[in-house]
């Protein structure tokens, strides 16, 4: 190793704030190790702090992930120590390895950038968020690897270009095959950080870029109108955005305050309805800003321009302007051919990478110029939550309306150059199809989803009564009389305590499972087996909860007119609800005294207050509007250490915190990310920092494990602000936008409930449309499986069914629905994308143990009958089904090598492309891997046949709709006199069109098809007869397509590439 020069230390450690910094005069081998290495490539890399090994040897990087680092950089022909400078964001070892505290990264700042300043890097390489946070948390306040890591950010303040990656201390934590991935995503950015600098002048210049220089404020009429005549005569190429009043423009306060166009590098900003006196809200022409004489010309060009189609148009998320333009201007949008927020969404599907704040600050080094607006915004996410951009200044308004027109014009030229370079096919096919799918889903916002208002007041009131009268009968009962003369006080229902002492100390009944803890559990599963009225009353009223508190609530609070209007993305992707496991403490106002560390989650109620950060991390108390058991799923663990300051000196404390991985877990700078996505160096913020965060205990991402067992995970929604604390940390709640994909489906007393007050349009039926096994099929497609294509050839198989005999050890008349479908999600999908018989086997047996045998499920359990066949206990199982699996690879060899060779193409490429041209890239586990590939491509399919399905109807100008894309489904608002018309077309797109367009499909494609009567709900949807099924399809055209996709398999066939 190199020496390294001491004395920079000491001479620069007068110019930092050593004084003030925890570490300083703290016991070190190696205090304030000074920056080394030749640095000949002129690149510095910075990691997070020194190691013990480094400590000892007096020099960075010596430690296991500096082996995994010069591992990295030999293997790319380069030397660590003679092509690099290196040194750490916080100069001194942190006591007990810790990560380096925010304060100490700001105390260490001048040492940093003294060092970048001598030494002038033109690339300066961070590792990890720790680094990242010293080098730009200043300018940026959401900061993660995951989201900055593989790109080139030019910093003009420092003059030199910031490149990041993952901390390999982080590679080395990962599994194998993962730590893989992990690595070449590692090595494939410092090999594009080195190529960069090879590129970069030795007497680099980074040049700010200034884009208030670029915006003209517009406020008179004679401007305006000027503007608008060189549009109309120029017709150039303009990106235009909105400022508007909220999200969604269906309400009829709706308002747009201001609009802003850019053409050839020069933004214009106007008021459209912004008031004549600020913070006012105008009802009238009058009361704008232009008032009513000017007020009807300025929407007249306006709208002009919007509708011209000789003015190819831009915007950044052309859904939001389209619909805005809609509804706030009476126009349908022409020309709008580029969303770059879309497809930078295609460049790069990393969450929430595609915003035009975060593009600007990646791409160009602007940061900032949002401050200003974001005290006007709602902290609240619905809809129709209002903003008070009417109060901002006007012209602090247009200069930020018009900075984000100019960007959103510069990124999107910057975009065209990626797609037309080497004319990427792929890119383009992709970006096609999504923008097609972006106006399609703009009809959806347009005609939005009828709701029976007053059927959901209704039966939230009936609920309610209902929950009420249980209430009174529990508590009336002699059950809880008895109680009451034991305990000398009232009964808790929601009390698990209260709960055990009431059913098994005084009724005397047995749990049949104990808690993590050990005590007697109360859960459903549990009362569900007791024979006391009270128990099953308990049941009734934490299920009536949940309908009244979790699916009907969501569509009152967002109904207009009687519609909700749900928003249906392409740059984004929903999953399941996030949920936090059974026995993690809240941090709630009240019962401190039997509670002092916060009240279980399970125990928390609608109407408790919970401790809570705004939006600018000062602390809050909310009402919970939501609680509720949300599942049984597998979790993981986050482990965090704590530090804190006593009389005896720096102490940490160990804890964690059991959620779902896609849980959202908040950092201490704000932002969130979801607990899969956490990496070393992530600051938590806790409830510690409800005193203030500046003087707060330190708390620090871990580690984290896999749960091997599947748990009871719960959930809540808080009004405001939505986050809380859980096990002391800081996180996410539910989702507060209505969401039709939530709707229940197999719980048949919710989906009756929810699915009735949905409707179609007056004198409608409603339909819901959707493929027949598509994944399965896209499997076989993509994977050219021969096992698997005959199955999906003959339609008188069933790979489900026989899998699950076996998984079973099931006959034919040991058989039915429920246990086919747990066979075929909790085993089939799960080893197709990369799942292992242990896990399998846990969800099996928790999904499957209780059902009963037979055709009508009125036989045996199937715990029972395993049982008799040797398998007593969960470990048995899953040594069964670990031989069940090994057979199940030796059938499906084909899959087997399939996922094999993305793995290979991902390591060769650094990301999956989909046959729709869609790339996912960056650091992908094997799980992402292969479900993206099979995941996005039916999704895709999909889209493809609504867009066919919603030009036939925009062209055929039908009175029939399409109201959204539910999961796989299409769900239709169809005009009697059009249903032979509609649905005969639906069918031939997506059984016919389809599968011919697309040369990958090698197996026949089916819809299944469910309709009601005229104004029937959702929930009224019946599955057409057989003869309707033939009735609706062209014997020819089948034929035909028949033969055309044998042919492909034969040709396949020939070429050997079936496996």
């Amino acid at each position: 190793m190199n020496s390294v020069d001491w004395t920079e230390a000491y001479r620069t450690a007068e110019n930092s704030n050593c004084s003030g910094c925890p570490l300083h005069n703290t016991d070190q081998l190696s205090p304030n190790m000074p920056t080394s290495g030749e640095g000949k490539l002129g690149i510095m890399v910075i990691g997070e702090a020194a190691g013990e090994n480094e400590a000892i040897e007096g020099t960075q990087f010596v430690g296991s992930s500096g082996k995994t680092l010069r591992a990295a950089i030999s293997g790319l022909g380069y030397d660590l120590d003679r092509d690099f400078w290196k040194t750490n964001v916080v100069r001194c070892r942190p006591p007990a390895g810790k990560k380096p505290t925010k304060k100490e990264i700001k105390c260490c700042n001048p040492l940093l950038f003294n060092s970048i300043r001598k030494r002038k890097p033109k690339i300066v390489l961070a590792l990890g968020t720790s680094a990242l946070t010293g080098l730009i948390g200043k300018y940026i306040t959401k900061i993660a690897i995951s989201k900055f890591r593989g790109c080139i950010i030019p910093i003009p303040e420092h003059n030199f270009f910031l490149a990041s990656t993952l901390h390999p201390s982080f590679v080395n934590r990962q599994w194998p095959p993962d730590n893989d991935f992990a690595y070449a995503t590692m090595r494939e950015d410092i090999k594009d950080a080195i190529r960069y600098a090879e590129y970069l002048p030795a007497n680099l210049q980074v040049e700010p870029l200034e884009p208030q220089k670029h915006v003209r404020i517009v406020t008179d009429y004679l401007t305006f109108s000027a503007l608008f005549e060189k549009l109309d005569k120029e017709k150039p190429l303009v990106a235009f955005d909105y400022e508007t009043s909220s999200l969604k423009p269906q309400h009829p306060s709706r308002r747009i305050w201001s609009m802003s166009v850019c053409f050839k590098g020069i933004s214009y900003s106007f008021p459209v309805y912004y008031p004549k006196v600020r913070g006012t809200y105008p009802q009238i022409p009058e009361d704008t800003h232009w008032g009513k004489d000017y007020l009807p010309l300025v929407r007249e060009k306006i709208i002009k321009f919007l509708i011209d189609p000789k003015i190819r148009k831009i915007a950044h998320n052309e859904s939001f302007e389209r619909i805005w333009s809609h509804f706030g201007l009476g126009a349908n949008v022409a020309s709008l051919g580029w969303c770059s927020m879309t497809n930078q969404h295609i460049l790069d599907s990393r969450k929430e990478f595609c915003g035009l704040k975060l593009q600007a600050f990646i791409r160009w080094g602007v940061h900032g110029y949002d401050d200003e607006v974001k005290k006007y915004l709602p902290s609240d996410s619905s809809g129709y939550m209002p903003n008070t951009l009417h109060d901002m200044p006007l012209e602090k308004l247009l200069l930020y309306g018009g900075i984000d027109s100019f960007l959103t014009e510069k990124l999107a030229l910057e975009q065209m150059d990626v797609f037309n370079f080497g004319n990427n096919k792929p890119l383009i096919r992709a970006a096609e199809l999504f923008h097609k799918t972006n106006i399609s889903f703009t009809e959806n916002q347009k005609t939005g989803i009828r709701i029976d208002k007053d059927y959901y007041i209704r039966v939230s009131e009936g609920l309610e009564q209902r929950v009420n009268r249980l209430t009174q009968e529990v508590n009336q009962s002699d059950a809880v009389t008895l109680f009451f003369n034991q305990e000398q006080r009232p009964f808790k229902m929601n009390s698990p305590k209260d709960l055990r002492t009431l059913l098994f100390d005084i009724l005397g009944e047995t749990s049949t499972k104990l808690t993590a803890t050990g005590l007697d559990s109360v859960d459903k599963s549990v009362l569900s087996e007791l024979k006391t009225p009270v128990a099953k009353k308990i049941i009734q009223i934490r299920e009536l909860n949940k309908l009244k508190d979790t699916y009907i609530a969501q569509y009152l609070r967002e109904e207009s007119c009687g519609f909700v209007y749900p928003f249906f993305h392409t740059h984004t992707t929903r999953s399941g609800r996030s949920c936090i496991a059974k026995g993690s403490l809240i941090l709630a106002a009240r019962d401190f005294e039997k509670h002092p560390n916060g009240v279980p989650i399970e125990d928390i109620r609608k109407g408790d207050l919970v401790y809570c950060f705004d939006d600018n991390l000062n602390p809050a108390v909310k009402k919970v509007k939501w609680a509720g058991k949300t599942g049984h799923r597998e979790v993981v663990r986050v482990h965090f250490i704590q530090f804190f300051y006593s009389l005896s000196g720096q102490r940490c404390r160990h804890g964690y915190l059991d959620l779902t991985p896609e849980h959202e877990v908040r950092l201490i700078d704000g932002r969130y990310v979801p607990a899969q996505d956490l990496v070393e160096g992530d600051i938590l913020a806790n409830s510690k920092h409800l005193s203030t965060v500046d003087k707060a205990e330190e708390c620090y991402f871990e580690s984290m494990e896999r749960q091997e067992q599947p748990i009871d995970v719960y959930d809540i929604e808080v009004e405001d602000f939505h986050n809380f604390f859980a096990n002391g940390i800081c996180v996410h709640n539910s989702a507060s936008l209505p969401n039709p994909q939530n709707a229940p489906k197999r719980n048949e007393k919710a989906k009756k409930l929810i699915r009735r007050g949905i409707l179609p349009l007056p004198g409608h039926k409603m339909g819901e449309i959707d493929f027949s096994a598509i994944e399965v099929k896209v499997i076989g497609c993509a994977t050219k499986d021969k096992t698997l294509l005959k199955y999906l050839w003959n339609p008188k198989s069933d790979m489900h069914y026989d899998q699950t005999k076996e998984l079973f050890l099931l006959s034919d008349s040991e058989m039915n629905k429920a246990l086919r479908y747990n066979g075929k999600s909790d085993f089939v999908f799960l080893e197709f994308y990369g799942g292992e018989a242990s896990s399998s086997a846990k969800y099996l047996w928790h999904d499957s143990v209780d059902l009963k045998l037979g055709p009508n499920a009125d036989g045996p359990t199937l715990l029972q009958h395993l049982r008799k066949k040797g398998i007593k206990t969960l470990y048995d199982f899953i040594d069964h089904v670990t031989v069940v699996e090994a057979a199940f690879w030796k059938k499906y060899t084909g899959v087997k090598a399939w996922q094999s060779n993305q793995c290979k193409y991902y390591l060769e490429h650094g990301y999956i492309e989909t046959p729709f041209g869609f790339r996912r890239s960056g650091y992908l586990s094997k799980n992402a891997i292969l479900n993206t590939r099979i995941q996005s491509t039916a999704a895709h399919f999909l889209w493809w046949c609504y867009n066919k399905i919603q030009d036939f109807i925009r062209k055929e100008k039908l009175k029939s709709r399409l109201l959204g894309q539910i999961h796989d489904s299409i769900l239709p608002s169809i005009h009697p006199e059009e249903e032979d018309y509609l649905i005969r077309k639906i069918n031939r797109v997506m059984t016919f069109e389809a599968p011919k367009e697309f040369e990958w499909v090698i197996v026949p494609i089916d819809i299944e098809l469910e309709l009601g009567d005229v104004d029937e709900s959702w929930y009224d949807l019946k599955e057409v007869s057989a003869d309707y099924y033939k009735n609706i399809k062209n014997p020819e055209e089948s034929a035909a397509l028949t033969q055309l996709l044998k042919g492909r398999v034969n040709r396949l066939y020939r070429q050997g590439l079936l496996l």
